[in-house]
Parts: structure tokens; C-alpha cells; sequence
């Protein structure tokens, strides 16, 4: 089956669904949310009816053709995306995990992170300093911790909101919490047929470290197989908190591999071509409450902070800094800027041989 190329939409694409995708496909393997509700005036919409159809009638159909156990990989895209783009990018690479033997079940939820940030930043600049081929030096003289300054006020309340909807995905009336539920549900009707594995870019994260401890909660006796989390934004205080206690464990997270950016290019990236480092140094010092916060896909955090690294290092974790120059399967990664992990062939082929791998 092939939707869409794996390969980096165009910008000028990304708010608009191409004609040819074949939404009809993606629909077994996508979970729709705003606001942590399902979608219901959302381009592809998304009711319990729904779920209980992946769970009842596309996940045994595929157990019945295809090599058990079944590898159900759980994604989290971004928080850098519409619903427009988390569309598109579960129509990419639905193809990449599905010819892996991998059935995946994609979350859009609507975070739209980038376009809120791009109305506080200035207007017109980002292309007009592009044109004359000298932004970079500009901002690196006159923005940065000017920016930082000024995004901080309202950044702090776009970012807070959007962790506010992952906390809604898992309220008593979300749909990340009735989805874990029934996968709950369906692991148990069908032991040791299935596999749970999850993966996260960016904000994706922060969507996981609420839903998987969700799903363990209806099912205790269980474990996920492996989380990938890439180019990770969640804070170290609230990995501490929330998937830190499950790592390691028969009866929690088995297996975590985290890859991100090395510094050199963590510090060469840019935000909308104005903010002259990546996403996630500018989610640390100007997003979070506290600034300089540290983040768990940061090089720079696993290097100043002796405990994390002791504590992946006990429980086998695996981390990858791109661009990596070989490595052993599973441990690939040519991103080069953090929006690109998402589209790498390498760390995408990282994924699903960890996942296959199991």
C-alpha cells in the first residue's frame, strides 16, 4: 500500500490534505483528538464506534493473516502540527511500518504548536532575512535571548495549553484513556498474541507519558515492549514522574531508546528560521516555567545530569545521538534538524527493527 512517499511534504502542502490520499485506509489505523475529545468536525473524524471497529474488527482481521505475535505500534506525532499535518504524516508512514509486518495506530492530536509560535514571533522577517542570505548572524547578534525574553509570556501559555490536552486525552472522558481501554481489552482477550510498542516525536513524549501509564492501569498484568521516543520534549521532572517508575519492569516498560539531536546540531538548528537553535533549547529556556529547564532529548542534559544517565544506563536503555555514523541496527539515525526525525528512512528503520527485534 502506498499513500504518500516517505518523504518531507513541502511546506506549502502541509495545511491542506492532497487529493489522492486515500482517507478510507488511514482510518483503521488512526485516532483522531481535540481538546483530548474525539474530533467531530475534524477533516478525518473519529467516534467510539470507531475504536471499538479498530479493536473488534481491523486488529483480529490483521492477527488472522499475518505471523503472530501482532506488533501494534502506538505513535504520537509532535507538537508542531495541525490536524492537516498529523494526517498527512500518519499517511507517510502507514506504508514504511505496515511493509515491517508492524500494524500502526497513529494519534492526531492537534497541537499545533508551530503555527501559535509563528504568531508571536515577527512578522515578515523570517523570509525577508532568508532572501538576503544573513539570518542566521542577525539573530545570533540581536535575537536570541531576545526572543526567548519575549516569546516567554505567551509561549509559556501555548505550551502549557498544549500539555493541557494531553492531560485531557486521559480525563475520565478522553479519547486516549477509552482508547487505552480497549487495547487494555483486547490484549487480554488474545495473550501472548500481541505485542504493544510505542513510539513519540517531540511533544509526542509528553502524549505518552500520560497514555501509557493509562493503558497499564486497565491492565496491569501487561507490559509495553518498547517505547521510542524521538527528539523528546518532555521535561526530566516529568519523565521522573511519570515513566521513570515504569522502566525496566515485566509490568510496565520494557524496553526505551531515545534518539535526538547531538549538540553541535542541536545548537544549528533553528526555529522559523529566526530563533537560531532548535525546538527544543528554545522549549527549554523559554517555554517551560522555569527557565533553562532540562529536557530529555537534550545531549546537554544527559551530560550534566549524572543520575539520568545512571538510571538508562541500568535499565538498558538505549540512546542515540544523529547523525550517527554506523551503529548497530537500531541504533541509526541521520536526522539533522529536529522536525526531521519524524521523516529519517534511518530512524524509521531504527523503529521497526527494535520493534521486530522483540
Amino acid at each position: 500500500m502506498t499513500l504518500l512517499s516517505l518523504q518531507p511534504a513541502e511546506p506549502a502542502t502541509l495545511h491542506a490534505l492532497p487529493p489522492t490520499l486515500d482517507l478510507d485506509a488511514l482510518r483503521p489505523h488512526l485516532v483522531n483528538l481535540s481538546n483530548g475529545q474525539f474530533s467531530t468536525d475534524g477533516t478525518l473524524q473519529t467516534s467510539r464506534d470507531d475504536v471499538d471497529a479498530i479493536f473488534a474488527e481491523h486488529l483480529p482481521r490483521y492477527l488472522e493473516t499475518h505471523q503472530r505475535p501482532l506488533r501494534l505500534l502506538i505513535w504520537a506525532h509532535g507538537g508542531l502540527v495541525s490536524e492537516s499535518r498529523g494526517i498527512i504524516g500518519a499517511a507517510r508512514l502507514l506504508p514504511h511500518f505496515l511493509s515491517h509486518g508492524i500494524y500502526p495506530l497513529f494519534f492526531v492530536w492537534e497541537t499545533g504548536l508551530l503555527d501559535a509560535l509563528g504568531s508571536l514571533l515577527p512578522r515578515g522577517s523570517a523570509r525577508e532575512l532568508q532572501e538576503q542570505g544573513r539570518a542566521r548572524n542577525l539573530i545570533e547578534d540581536l535575537f536570541s535571548d531576545g526572543l526567548e525574553r519575549a516569546i516567554r509570556p505567551l509561549g509559556q501559555k501555548v505550551w502549557g495549553q498544549m500539555k493541557i490536552g494531553a492531560d485531557q486525552a486521559v480525563a475520565s472522558d478522553g479519547g486516549a484513556r477509552y482508547v487505552a481501554q480497549r487495547l487494555a481489552e483486547f490484549t487480554q482477550h488474545n495473550p501472548g498474541d500481541v505485542q504493544v510498542h510505542a513510539a513519540g516525536h517531540s511533544a509526542g513524549a509528553i502524549f505518552h507519558s500520560r497514555f501509557i501509564p493509562q493503558y497499564l492501569q486497565h491492565h496491569p498484568d501487561t507490559a509495553v515492549s518498547s517505547l521510542s521516543l524521538l527528539a523528546p520534549a518532555l521535561t526530566v521532572a516529568e519523565f521522573n514522574r511519570t515513566l521513570r517508575p515504569i522502566t525496566g519492569s515485566a509490568q510496565g516498560l520494557e524496553n526505551l531508546h531515545l534518539f535526538g539531536l547531538g549538540h553541535q546540531l542541536e545548537e544549528d538548528d533553528s526555529v522559523l528560521w529566526l530563533y537560531p537553535r532548535s525546538m527544543l533549547c528554545l522549549i527549554s529556556a523559554a517555554l517551560e516555567a522555569e527557565r533553562k529547564t532540562p529536557i530529555l532529548g537534550m545531549e546537554q542534559t544527559h551530560t550534566q545530569d549524572a543520575d539520568l544517565r545512571n538510571f538508562l544506563a541500568s535499565v538498558g536503555a538505549d540512546v542515540t545521538w544523529s547523525k550517527t555514523t554506523g551503529g548497530a541496527p537500531g541504533r541509526r539515525s541521520q536526522a539533522t534538524s529536529h522536525g526531521t526525525f519524524d521523516d529519517d528512512p534511518s530512524t524509521l528503520g531504527s523503529i521497526a527493527h527494535l520493534i521486530n527485534s522483540r
